[in-house]
């Protein structure tokens, strides 16, 4: 029996190993590949490539990420892209809320929420509801995450509406 046990857990572990290294092959591609392309990059480009830099490398590298989120929310502010200031700090909300710093998280997406309001940026609207909801409900304030919700999903519909789909946003 201890050895069947063994076995189980032997070939487990195999397939978790063959499933998991690919990915994280992959991702590390994509990074490299990403800060290749920033040295000859334009501005706007950039503001993209480190912001996509923040959201590659928020679960394992976060620190780094947060430096890539401030740098694309530097150059999105110089060229004052609103979109793209959204874009920056929602992400280092992001980074913010899964390093637990809930207070930092909540001012950053509340900032990134003004600006897509500003610009009427619908599904960001809806993402930045959507994640103000995430971050009272883990803060135990489930009234307020409620409210959130429902404006998120307000957001989504409109949306659909509009393009015909039936998906949530990422």
């Amino acid at each position: 029996m201890k050895k069947k046990n063994l076995t189980y857990q032997l070939l487990t572990l195999s397939m978790i190993f063959l499933l998991v290294i690919p990915v994280i092959v992959s991702g590390q591609k994509k990074i490299q590949q990403l800060k290749s392309e920033l040295e000859h990059s334009p501005t706007s480009r950039k503001i993209e490539i480190y912001n996509d830099l923040s959201a590659e490398l928020r679960f394992s590298e976060r620190d780094e990420a947060l430096r890539y989120a401030r740098n694309a929310l530097h150059l999105a502010r110089n060229i004052k892209d609103t979109a793209k200031i959204a874009l920056s700090q929602k992400n280092i909300g992001i980074i913010h809320f899964f390093t637990g710093e809930m207070d930092k998280a909540r001012k950053a997406y509340e900032k990134a929420l003004d600006r897509y309001t500003q610009i009427n940026h619908r599904e960001g609207m809806a993402n930045l509801n959507h994640n103000l909801g995430l971050l009272l409900k883990e803060k135990g304030k489930y009234e307020g995450a409620i409210k959130y919700y429902r404006r998120s999903l307000q957001f989504e519909k409109e949306q659909n509406d509009k393009e015909g789909g039936g998906h949530y946003p990422e």
